[in-house]
């Protein structure tokens, strides 16, 4: 799935979570762990440890992320940590929204690692991120939704409600 797709998938839960709760920080947490397993499993899978994975959906792709999370929002809700909750709650729900956008059920051994064996290694794929990217950049798609995501932030933070609360 395309970067903007995951920020629009991201800005709606944002501004659910907001609309549920007023806490206004659940836009950029819910925006930034949509995107969060991309940027992270990319980097590791294709770039540093490209050798190693040949994979771009690796740890962060995974249940075991949002099980983490959840465990974190449990944590800070039984200290009663009301904001905090909420937003590691919007964190691993992003995630999980992340995940079900690429389909990661279509992928068992990812998504459910380590439970079923080892992180599995994928051919190599030379030039594959970088196509990525370009396809990425190049999709008119991408601009129309990065432009929508760009407009409701604008509208979100600029012209809504001033106070924060939770």
């Amino acid at each position: 799935m395309f970067i903007a797709e995951h920020l629009v998938l991201g800005l709606g839960i944002g501004l659910g979570i907001f609309a549920l709760t007023g806490i206004r920080n659940a836009v950029p947490v819910s925006l930034v762990a949509t995107v969060l397993p991309d940027l992270i499993d990319k980097l590791i899978g294709w770039g540093i440890f490209r050798e190693l994975y040949h994979n771009g959906r690796i740890y962060c792709h995974t249940l075991l992320l949002v099980d983490l999370l959840l465990i974190l929002a449990a944590a800070l809700l039984a200290l009663r940590y009301w904001e905090p909750f909420v937003l590691a709650y919007t964190a691993a729900l992003a995630v999980l929204v992340h995940q079900l956008a690429d389909k990661m059920w279509l992928r068992p051994r990812e998504w459910l690692w380590p439970l079923l064996g080892a992180m599995p290694r994928h051919g190599d794929r030379p030039g594959y991120l970088l196509t990525r990217i370009v396809t990425d950049v190049t999709t008119p798609s991408e601009w129309v939704l990065g432009a929508v995501v760009i407009a409701v932030l604008f509208l979100f933070w600029w012209l809504g409600p001033g106070t924060r609360s939770g």
